[in-house]
């Protein structure tokens, strides 16, 4: 596989050595827009949100196959997208600091939660089915969100003002990616 060309945003498969601690990564996919990504563990497909348009599409990583664009019945700006243990996607909106649940189908979102301090960073749930919000704001923290009554508690400060992937590994941890400048 090539490396992707002049694409704003790469997909890459990444396995990881356990003896060696190496990662070895292998390019999927390229897209021409500001991509964010989603993995669906009902179906093994990776929902891929363009942050600007707004849409989302899927990639199938077993079939090399991207399936049709959807467009989000909403406003631009997604840059947090994980799906949850309820088998729903949830997007965060930068420009009205809301999350939402969008329809696989039609794209239509349904509001959940006021979230004062998306900025970009990204979103995961624990394995306690937890939703955590890494942010950049106030100097990058995370924080356990409450999706229905909007008491957000900060769990950890001191993060990279500069986060935009997160996830939960089989132990619990945060994994989190960083983007330079």
């Amino acid at each position: 596989a090539g490396t992707g060309g002049a694409a704003l945003s790469q997909l890459f498969a990444v396995q990881l050595d356990e003896l060696s601690g190496q990662a070895n990564m292998t390019f999927l996919q390229a897209f021409n827009f500001d991509a964010h990504i989603a993995l669906n563990p009902a179906n093994n497909l990776i929902y891929v949100v363009d942050f600007h348009a707004p849409s989302f599409t899927t990639y199938d990583p077993a079939t090399g196959t991207l399936g049709a664009t959807v467009a989000i019945n909403g406003p631009a700006q997604f840059p947090v997208a994980a799906f949850g243990p309820d088998g729903n996607l949830y997007l965060g909106n930068m420009a009205n600091n809301k999350l939402y649940t969008v329809d696989l189908t039609t794209g239509d979102l349904t509001f959940v939660v006021d979230v004062p301090f998306i900025s970009g960073g990204d979103l995961t749930f624990n394995a306690f089915g937890d939703p955590i919000l890494v942010s950049r704001d106030a100097g990058g923290a995370a924080y356990k969100l409450d999706l229905v009554g909007g008491a957000h508690v900060m769990v950890e400060s001191g993060i990279s003002a500069l986060v935009n992937g997160l996830a939960t590994d089989q132990f619990g941890n945060l994994l989190a990616s960083n983007k330079g400048e």
